[in-house]
Formats: structure tokens, sequence, C-alpha cells
């Protein structure tokens, strides 16, 4: 009878050692170690990042930069107004943002309210998101002439961006706009200069672009495409100052197949017009000073999404714990749906290298070095203690009263385009 029952409390000890170690085990792979991830910018490219980081890494922890108080980027002030079907992609980054894993502060700007550094500091891995700010041009006489913009001008003003709501746009005496471009960024303009302004008054266009519009003289619009090259922007001739026309040289291909370039034929037109808008490309630019970037190429310099750096030597050297994705990765070319593929490149990255230990290891020692939007949080308000900061309930709050204006006036919402005001609306009731 002793024999057994030491024999019972031998197997129970061991069952309860086995249960212990079992416990253990399948706690380690439900509770991967925590990762803390910031994303600079909140445009698709920021959201598909988020979105397979908090699906492939069971411990990612996502903290989202803006410099609006808005998120979403383009899709906001880039998608033409009427082609609504394209902006409901934000339904699925709304889901996003509900994980509980995910945090957004917006009104920030990386590289004056807080550095690259003071992020690297503070995370386990950042992510580079942040769109292209820039445009290029043409390089002909003439382009500083007013009436000539580029068209992402054009559509941040008629999308009711912040930084583009005051711009001076005269369409009462012109007749005759050209676009230069063939993406459909051109068309887009195009579109929207010769559509009628009661349809558009529909749609989510800012209330100032429909005004403009409403008393708009346009008659014609020219798209120049292939074979067609502007080569000067001539001046208007009562007002030296305008616009008045574009001189174009006629092209031609020339070479072998797959290797041919346009050529000029020395047959120039003048087309009369008041409108020049400029639809080669965006651009991005350097996030600040001394931040990795190729200058040539305008894009951060990356290997599949791992920042990278080029020593004098010519030799290339990542940068641990620094990623890119979205224009600012590849430059800009696709479309919304392009960013999947892109994101998923780097998230791939960014979890291998989670899992071979290569990621930031901050010196900080501090409290907040456990949640790094608080250190964010903290950094910021030390340079400026009125500075407010936007969470993602407080763009709810200014989202609802957008969709509430919009249904007033028969719109999906009616945009606030001050950040003055957006800053007022979404601003705590606490």
């Amino acid at each position: 009878m002793a024999l057994m029952q030491l024999r019972r409390s031998i197997l129970g000890r061991s069952q309860r050692a086995l249960g212990v170690r079992l416990a253990r085990s399948f706690s380690s792979v439900s509770e991967p170690p925590l990762r803390r991830v910031c994303v600079v910018g909140s445009g698709p490219a920021g959201f598909y990042a988020t979105k397979y980081l908090l699906k492939e890494h069971a411990g990612a922890r996502v903290d989202m930069l803006e410099v609006l108080p808005t998120p979403f980027g383009l899709v906001r002030s880039g998608v033409a107004p009427d082609h609504p079907e394209v902006k409901s992609v934000m339904n699925d980054f709304d889901k996003v943002a509900a994980d509980e894993r995910f945090r957004f502060l917006g009104n920030v700007r990386v590289g004056e309210d807080v550095s690259l550094a003071e992020l690297q500091q503070h995370y386990h891995a950042v992510v580079l998101a942040y769109g292209a700010a820039g445009d290029r041009k043409l390089g002909v006489p003439g382009e500083e002439l007013r009436g000539v913009l580029s068209a992402r001008t054009f559509v941040n003003w008629y999308n009711g961006h912040p930084a583009f709501r005051d711009l001076e746009l005269d369409l009462k005496q012109a007749e005759t706009a050209v676009v230069i471009g063939q993406g459909n960024v051109a068309v887009d303009c195009a579109r929207i200069l010769t559509k009628n302004v009661d349809e558009l008054a529909t749609t989510d266009i800012a209330a100032h672009a429909v005004e403009v519009l409403r008393k708009s003289g346009i008659k014609k619009v020219f798209l120049i495409k292939f074979l067609s090259s502007p080569v000067e922007i001539i001046a208007d001739v009562k007002d030296s100052t305008r616009v008045g026309g574009i001189r174009v040289e006629k092209t031609k291909l020339e070479g072998e197949p797959n290797q041919q370039r346009a050529v000029g034929t020395g047959e120039f037109e003048d087309i009369p017009c008041n409108l020049v808008l400029r639809s080669i490309g965006y651009k991005s630019l350097p996030i600040e000073a001394n931040a990795p970037f190729d200058n040539c190429r305008h894009v951060v310099s990356n290997d599949h999404g791992r920042v990278v750096t080029t020593s004098s030597s010519g030799e290339k050297q990542t940068v641990v714990g620094l990623y890119c994705t979205g224009w600012v990765k590849r430059g800009p070319s696709g479309i919304i749906g392009t960013n999947i593929v892109d994101a998923r490149e780097t998230v791939n990255c960014i979890v291998e290298d989670f899992a071979a230990g290569n990621y930031l290891h901050s010196e900080s020692n501090t409290d907040e070095d456990l949640d790094g939007l608080k250190a964010v949080e903290k950094l910021i308000k030390k340079r400026n203690l009125d500075k407010q900061l936007v969470r993602w309930a407080d763009y709810e709050r200014l989202n609802a009263e957008e969709n509430r204006r919009g249904e007033l006036v028969g719109k999906p919402r009616e945009k606030v385009t001050s950040v003055t005001e957006m800053l007022e609306i979404a601003k705590s009731a606490n």
C-alpha cells in the first residue's frame, strides 16, 4: 500500500512538472516577444504595412505618425472625388485602426516635432511610408508664369488638402487648359475641369473648389500625350506674368525595338491657353536633412524595403531597424493596390529581422522606453507644450462632423480644410 502511494505521488509530481513545462511552451508560442514598430505616414502604404505587420507578428505593436490631423493620405487628398469606389478602401483601414495593438498620432511632423533618430531610440523598427510631397518639373522657359501649376497642386486643391486651400485659381477668364501627361492623374484633372459642376457638388469635393469651378470659363482641355514635347510656356501678350500659351515640338521614335527614344522633328506648334497643368510625376523628398535618401531617384535607398546607405567606398550597408514602403520606396508608380505587394515585401523583411535578432535596441532604461508613443509625446511636449496631438478617437470626432455637414448638403462628407478648425473639432471634450 505504501509503495503504491509513493508511485502515485511520484507520478503526480511528474505530471504537474510536465504540465508546467507544457504551459510555458504554449505560452512562448502564443505570446511572442513584444516588438514596437513606428510607421511614419498614414496613407495606403502605411496602413497596408500596419495591416500585415499585425497579421504576421502577434507581438507587434504599431504606432502610426501623421503630419496632418487626418489619416489616409492620397485616398483622402489624391483620389478624384467622383471615384468614391476607390475611396472605399478607407473601410479596410478603419478595421486596421480598430485593432487594440494599433495607435495613431496625428499633427506630428517627423524631422521637426520629433527626429528620426529619436524614433529609433524608442522603437524596435521604424517604417517610412510618407509618400511623395514633391513633383517633377518640365525644365522649360516660362514654367514660373502664373497659371502654370503641377497636377499635384490642383488635385490637392480640389480635394481640400489644408496646405492648398488658399490657392489663388481664377478660372473666370480662362477658356483653354492644357494638361501635360498621360497618366490617371492627368485624366482626372481634365475630367474635373470639364465635368458638370452639379454632379461634382454631390461628391466630397472641397466646397471652395465647387465655388471656383462654377464660375470657370474653361471650354476646351488639351491633353499633351505621346509624340509631343513641351519646349516653352509662352507669356500672355497682355500680361507678361501670366501664361498665354504653350509651344510643343512634334517628336518621333528612333532606335532599335524596345530601345527607342523620342527625338525632335523640328516641327513646332503653339497652343493658346490660360491654364497649364503639368502631370509628369510626383517625387519623394528626404524626411529630414541627414536621412538616408537617393537624390537622383528621389526615393529612400533600400533593398527590398530594408533601408541602406552607401559608404564613401561604394559599399552598401543596411540600416538596422529602418525600413520603407510605398512611393518613398519604389517611386510614384502603380495604383493603391500596388502598395499591398510592396508592403508585404517590406513586412517580410521586418519579420525575418525580428526572428534573427536584427532590430533596434534602445539605450534608454526609462519607463517611457517600454512605450514608444509615450516617449514621443513627451519629447514633442517638451519642445512645444501647447502642441495639440490627434489620437484616433479625436479623428473620429472630426470624421463624424464632416459626415454630418455633408449630409446637410447632400454630400458623403464636407471636408474641413483648415488645420485650426480640424484641431478644434478633434479636441477632446474631457
